[in-house]
């Protein structure tokens, strides 16, 4: 199926969402993102399109082909601890549920995450990005993009525009966390990139 512009459909049951600017519309739709943050991704999206791939003396990336890579398989879901793989998540799900705060995110949907009342009553924000975009817009909007320019290079446009996937850390002034927090990501699938943003 094309869009009228020569634009191939760009999400199936199969292959979900791949890298073109109607995939990263479909993306942002699909995370219910507001329309500021939409914009952004899209104004990313042109400058990855724009820009030259960048040249470093040790490795070519003249041969990295993306057209295939699919950055978001599905519906976001939460997810009990027996769903985690071992790798990365049944041994922090079976900790005392005071300690550390951890959240986990298997491929592009899945998310189980444990975050302990003595941080949520002192306003510590701990969760997965599309989270963090339903619940907590201002502090995104506030800081999103604001440390590393989105036009830096054709890699970095890439990731602000295809992130799929990550975690918002906030630690309000005046505040100390003095347990461990833990941010897990697994992608178990071939051909699966995420691009996880971390805001801290």
């Amino acid at each position: 199926a094309t869009n009228g512009k020569g634009d191939e459909a760009t999400m199936s049951v199969t292959t979900g969402i791949t890298l073109t600017e109607n995939g990263v519309r479909e993306l942002s739709e699909l995370l219910g993102e507001p329309t500021w943050l939409r914009e952004k991704r899209l104004a990313a999206w042109r400058a990855y399109c724009d820009l030259a791939l960048p040249r470093w003396d040790r490795t070519d990336l003249a041969g990295l082909n993306l057209g295939e890579l699919v950055v978001h398989d599905g519906e976001r879901r939460a997810l009990s601890a027996d769903e985690l793989p071992a790798s990365v998540g049944r041994a922090a799900a079976g900790r005392d549920g005071d300690g550390e705060a951890v959240v986990v995110q298997v491929n592009s949907g899945g998310v189980w995450a444990r975050v302990p009342e003595s941080l949520q009553s002192r306003g510590v924000i701990v969760c997965d990005f599309p989270t963090a975009v339903q619940k907590h817009e201002e502090i995104l909007r506030r800081h999103y993009m604001s440390a590393v320019p989105f036009d830096e290079d054709k890699l970095v446009a890439l990731h602000y525009a295809a992130a799929s996937s990550g975690f918002l850390v906030y630690v309000p002034r005046n505040t100390a966390v003095e347990v461990p927090v833990e941010l897990r990501i697994d992608a178990g699938r071939a051909g699966l990139g995420l691009f996880p943003h971390i805001l801290v």
